[in-house]
């Protein structure tokens, strides 16, 4: 963009002739759509100044990019409707912006920074009472590898968690839905 500008001001100057500037663009132009690295840059791509990213879900106008935030065109008639155009020092794409709009959730954002532990993390940014929040993956855990057939069902009762029967395990009480996710457990010492 420095370069295009200077090739204006030269332009301007009579220092160099609208073709030359025009050939320049169209180089730098081609140069950066070759670059490999651009999965990467589209999926950082914040826009430009200006760029519709949807419709408000809150007055209908359009919400553009407004350099820091993404922002309803409508704030001069009292809508407050906006999400930063970086957050956690993560650029949020004009195509994730678009998503989080119109569908209410982004794909995955890899790579957001913890302000507090400076640790990083990956998470969805989705709407909530018109205000971007992050909703993070859900991981699968899984306590135990052992095959079900080994824990012999004492009729223990029900989980209070998820109402399947509680079995028992080598160290402790647990829920038989431990596989769909459930990890409900009683240490044998708590009866």
């Amino acid at each position: 963009t420095s370069q295009l500008g200077r090739a204006l001001k030269a332009v301007f100057r009579s220092k160099m002739s609208v073709e030359e500037s025009v050939e320049l663009a169209k180089n730098e132009i081609r140069e950066v759509f070759d670059n490999e690295k651009n999965a990467d840059l589209a999926a950082q791509n914040t826009g430009f100044f200006g760029d519709i990213a949807g419709v408000c879900p809150i007055c209908g106008k359009n919400v553009v990019q407004r350099g820091k935030f993404y922002g309803c065109e409508g704030y001069k008639d009292g809508c407050k409707f906006s999400f930063g155009t970086y957050i956690c020092n993560r650029p949020i794409s004009l195509a994730n912006a678009e998503k989080l709009i119109s569908c209410g959730k982004t794909d995955l954002i890899c790579g957001f920074v913890s302000p507090k532990t400076g640790k990083t993390f990956d998470a969805y940014l989705r709407l909530e009472d018109n205000k971007a929040v992050f909703e993070f993956p859900k991981e699968k855990r899984q306590r135990y590898t052992d095959p079900l057939p080994q824990y012999e069902d004492i009729g223990y009762g029900l989980c209070p968690r998820c109402g399947r029967t509680v079995i028992k395990g080598k160290s402790a009480y647990g829920c038989s839905g431990w596989k769909e996710g459930c990890d409900f457990r009683r240490a044998f010492e708590e009866e």
